[in-house]
């Protein structure tokens, strides 16, 4: 199976052997693989890498794989988490339902049970890709959400604004007419006209990374 886009994967797991193993066999898997060694250094190195894959153990000193999940989610829910887990963690695992969980790797780990979990990340990666239109290297519109994600914050859009910014991203690389637009939303020309100018200026100035060019007279267009 291919990968789709870039895939980094963190993994956490406390146990020397069993993460250097882990990274051997996924290294061929990932365009990135990183290994740390317990909860603590599994947050720094989420927070610095912002891998899109994270595979932790449960059990670890100082901080717990679901405590680690649990502060992931606050900020991240669409990277890809799974557990590795022993039939002694299940008491941990009630506590799991609200944490997004999107698998679990019984132990031991076996190969057919890395290729099941190869086939739910690639599955799990396509279906949020759909949804996801980019806008630049680090910045993407989410039309399921309907909300723009930068460096995973979101940006505030209002509903007029995110009307205009789908309509240009539905035609990128075309050009949206004046009148195309001004009938998504008002009725009124010449108001909507310089309401117009005023909401792609907000646009602009909301995300930064974005390029939307004027064409006089005629309307707009994402190059």
């Amino acid at each position: 199976m291919q990968k789709s886009e870039y895939l980094s994967l963190l993994i956490v797991e406390d146990d020397h052997e069993s993460n250097k193993n882990l990274q051997e066999l996924f290294r061929d898997k990932f365009d990135d693989v990183v290994g740390v060694y317990n909860g603590t250094e599994g947050w720094e190195a989420f927070k610095s890498l912002r891998p899109n894959v994270i595979i932790t153990d449960i059990q670890m000193p100082g901080m717990n794989g679901l405590d680690l999940v649990r502060n992931i989610r606050k900020i991240d829910q669409n990277c890809f988490v799974a557990v590795l887990t022993s039939y002694s963690d299940q008491q941990y695992l009630l506590q799991a339902v609200s944490l997004k969980l999107d698998s679990y790797i019984l132990k031991p780990v076996t190969s057919l049970k890395l290729e099941s979990l190869l086939k739910s990340i690639y599955s799990s990666r396509i279906h949020l890709l759909q949804h996801k239109v980019l806008i630049s290297e680090n910045t993407y519109y989410d039309s399921k959400a309907k909300m723009v994600m930068c460096l995973d914050k979101r940006i505030h859009l209002t509903h007029v604004e995110i009307t205009i910014l789908e309509l240009l991203l539905y035609y990128k690389g075309e050009i949206v007419l004046h009148e195309t637009i001004e009938n998504a939303f008002c009725d009124n020309t010449e108001k909507s006209r310089n309401a117009i100018k005023i909401i792609m200026s907000h646009l602009r100035k909301k995300i930064p990374d974005i390029t939307i060019q004027s064409i006089q007279r005629i309307g707009y267009t994402i190059p």
